[in-house]
């Protein structure tokens, strides 16, 4: 308790219940104590950026590059193949990913919104399955349910998750983690976005030739297909 820097096990309560609450806070309670505080009239779109841009900074910080590193190197080995899952807000930015890395390479698939289907997608994922999963608060059961399906049956879990982490974790290889808080009604997913970019840059300079070969035959095809002015193929 003193290496967290509380004084006895009543203050460490005090700061595990404050975690919890506003891990677990919903968009509505975090913008009823923003109208109290009010702040940034005038220079609302500036004091925002600031802190979007400080959450940035804290979570470059505070990865390490080796867990960074690893996860690209997961992603880049030409036998594995790769599943991307997202959430309600960050399915967006899992769909982003996915055409990403389907240009870069074979075998990606994003898992798409239908539930139901979803044991239809752990069939096929096993010992040579990277996820790709995000989870950030308020957590979803099903995200973390197949986390944990995809990491029992072999594959290695990537998970992208805020500060305060998903219990998806548990099922991770690897944890990526970005500073979602901005003292407003909503998270930003800003910090998550620059980790996944990052990856998407890293990943093409591990493909190296390989990648440079696929886009070379990504152009040809291009080059083949007809354009809007051609009309209906022709």
């Amino acid at each position: 308790l003193a290496k967290l820097g509380v004084a006895n096990y009543g203050g460490f309560q005090d700061r595990l219940r404050s975690e919890l609450a506003s891990e677990l806070q919903s968009p509505l309670a975090r913008w009823r104590v923003q109208r109290r505080g009010e702040e940034g009239k005038g220079r609302f779109l500036s004091a925002f950026s600031e802190r979007v841009v400080a959450n940035i900074e804290d979570t470059v910080r505070q990865l390490s590059d080796e867990e960074f590193e690893a996860a690209c190197r997961l992603v880049a080995e030409p036998a594995n193949s790769v599943a991307v899952i997202g959430g309600r807000f960050t399915g967006a930015v899992a769909s982003y990913l996915s055409a990403h890395l389907q240009v870069m390479r074979p075998k990606v698939e994003l898992v798409h919104w239908q539930t139901l289907a979803w044991p239809d997608r752990l069939l096929d994922i096993g010992r040579r399955s990277v996820v790709l999963a995000f989870d950030i608060r308020r957590y979803q059961p099903d995200i973390i349910r197949f986390s944990q399906i995809a990491g029992r049956r072999g594959a290695k879990v990537v998970l992208f998750s805020d500060s305060w982490g998903s219990v998806a974790a548990r099922s991770a290889t690897h944890v990526l983690c970005g500073r979602v808080e901005t003292g407003h009604g909503w998270d930003s997913i800003a910090a998550i976005l620059v980790l996944v970019e990052g990856l998407i840059a890293r990943v093409s300079d591990l493909l190296g030739a390989d990648f440079a070969q696929r886009l070379e035959d990504l152009e040809r095809l291009r080059d083949y297909w007809p354009s809007d002015a051609d009309g209906n193929g022709r």
